[in-house]
């Protein structure tokens, strides 16, 4: 008898799941997207009057910084604010109609939110490249392959930051305007640029082969230390250059739209290639849909079905000022961005003209325009929404 029942059960349970099961299946736009996203970014309300009082920050008369007792190294507001520079006008008059800053080949965060360090060391990467000459990088950093520095992605995640930014009032000084609680932390909840380069400068990076990235997914960014060498394989930076968001530079004063574009085009070309973030959809990635596959450039959501899954970062290498895309219908100005999702993903340098190189895992979206600049109303799609950076790379021997 209870034999008889315990199959009645077993078959109640069989049926149950198949029925279930059609409902739990998900489309494509409903269902998880493929890739892993993780920006994180500071509240743009915040970093604007972080860098609107930065004087004040550095000086030591505005304190705004509150670190955990968790955190080991404790460190103040002015530690930051003075390895910062807003960038507000170009530094270059000579700009070409196109161009590729030096990069390394694209790599794969795997399942883990880490696109923030990606990018973040990408960007150090490319600034090795930019700011220093092979012999120089043979001289400073003798542990580095000096044609194509590798550096470790899985050590700047390990020691990511997790902050609570507080708008007053609150039970501190109401001058200082912001309170940021800080603590480090190791775990996989996305990242942001603002602490991450400063992490370049705290700590520094090991290189990739004493620090390897583990792409299988975990809630836990794990130490991965391959040998007890990896101290004297440091690289760091010694300040960081920061282009903020669009609306910081359409007010008088700023140069306006072509002085906001020339600002970061000068970055790219003097410093080398700048961290950034946008806000990804679902077909961003929709590589089976007929209507995006075929696209060189990204041009934004559909109007129906399109669902935002996320802050990302990835890497600003270069431009295009006149570019022309049949798939998309889209001519005009584009930026070049690699991205962290490997080489089966995106398009190659050689589909926009750049390079004889077919290695994929780059896309393409549509510079801001003139009339979204002006009326502030620039899609979130795109990176002119977003702050941009690049660390100058530290030149004393390590």
């Amino acid at each position: 008898m209870r034999k008889a029942w315990l199959i009645v059960l077993v078959t109640l349970l069989l049926l149950t799941s198949c029925i279930q099961k059609p409902n739990q299946t998900q489309t494509k736009d409903e269902g998880e997207f493929p890739y892993a996203l993780g920006y994180r970014p500071l509240p743009e309300d915040f970093v604007k009057w972080w860098f609107d009082n930065l004087e004040d920050i550095k000086n030591g008369r505005i304190d705004v910084i509150n670190w955990s007792g968790e955190t080991k190294l404790i460190v103040h507001s002015q530690d930051i604010a003075r390895t910062q520079r807003w960038l507000t006008n170009p530094e270059l008059t000579a700009l070409p109609p196109s161009y590729l800053a030096p990069h390394t080949p694209p790599k794969h965060q795997g399942r883990n939110g880490t696109c923030w360090a990606f990018a973040t060391v990408g960007s150090l990467e490319s600034a090795l490249l930019k700011q220093l000459s092979l012999p120089e990088r043979a001289s400073i950093y003798p542990f580095l392959n000096p044609s194509v520095p590798d550096l470790s992605e899985q050590f700047l995640a390990y020691y990511n930051f997790d902050f609570d930014v507080k708008q007053p009032p609150f039970d501190f000084d109401y001058k200082v305007g912001y309170r940021v609680t800080c603590q480090e932390t190791n775990k996989d909840i996305g990242g942001d640029l603002f602490f991450s380069t400063y992490n370049l400068i705290r700590r520094g990076v090991p290189i990739e082969s004493d620090f390897p990235y583990i792409q299988d997914r975990s809630p836990w960014i794990k130490w991965n230390a391959t040998n007890n060498g990896w101290k004297r394989h440091l690289v760091r930076s010694s300040e960081t250059v920061f282009i903020l968001d669009y609306k910081n530079y359409s007010y008088s004063g700023f140069g306006g739209y072509v002085n906001y574009i020339e600002t970061i085009k000068s970055a790219i070309m003097k410093y080398g290639a700048l961290a950034v973030g946008f806000e990804v959809y679902s077909s961003f990635e929709d590589r089976d849909n007929p209507y995006f596959k075929d696209k060189v450039v990204y041009t934004g959501p559909r109007q129906q079905g399109d669902q935002k899954k996320g802050g990302h970062a990835v890497l600003l290498v270069g431009w295009i000022d006149d570019f022309s895309d049949r798939a998309s219908r889209y001519s005009g100005p584009i930026w070049i961005l690699k991205n962290s999702w490997g080489t089966n993903w995106g398009r190659s340098l050689k589909d926009y003209g750049l390079s004889d190189d077919e290695t994929k895992g780059y896309f393409a979206l549509p510079m801001i325009t003139q009339e979204e600049f002006a009326s502030e109303n620039c899609p979130d799609w795109k990176i002119e929404n977003s702050l941009m950076v690049v660390p100058i790379v530290d030149q004393q021997k390590p």
